[in-house]
């Protein structure tokens, strides 16, 4: 059984105290959890997550596998979805201001759900 934790960062102490609790008395759980500073919980396993490549490895300059991630998950909220040479280069960008994080990434889908991208992201 999973339960999920994001972003715990903010909240670092009450969520390793939490988790602490939750995984002593649950010892079948098990809690993914993403933050930018270790919680320091006692069953805590670091696992670092790079960012995804920002360069591209073939003909087009904005198709890199941070944009690739982009597209697929903007596939699922606002389908079809491609990569195509009017919104290469405001994806591209999007995906470079997040640093090619996948998590940050991936939480841009939420914007698709009631625009476009021209139009949430400003240039």
């Amino acid at each position: 059984m999973h339960c999920w934790c994001r972003n715990c960062e903010h909240v670092a102490l009450g969520c390793r105290e939490l988790l602490d609790r939750i995984l002593r008395d649950c010892p079948q759980l098990s809690v993914p959890t993403t933050s930018r500073i270790p919680l320091g919980g006692a069953a805590e396993r670091i696992y670092a997550i790079p960012p995804l490549g920002m360069v591209s490895s073939g003909h087009d300059p904005n198709a890199t596998d941070a944009t690739a991630l982009f597209v697929d998950r903007a596939t699922g909220v606002a389908a079809p979805y491609a990569l195509t040479g009017l919104n290469g280069p405001v994806l591209a960008e999007i995906c470079r201001t997040l640093y090619g994080l996948p998590l940050a990434i991936d939480s841009q889908r939420a914007g698709f759900a009631c625009c476009h991208h021209a139009i949430c992201w400003p240039r």
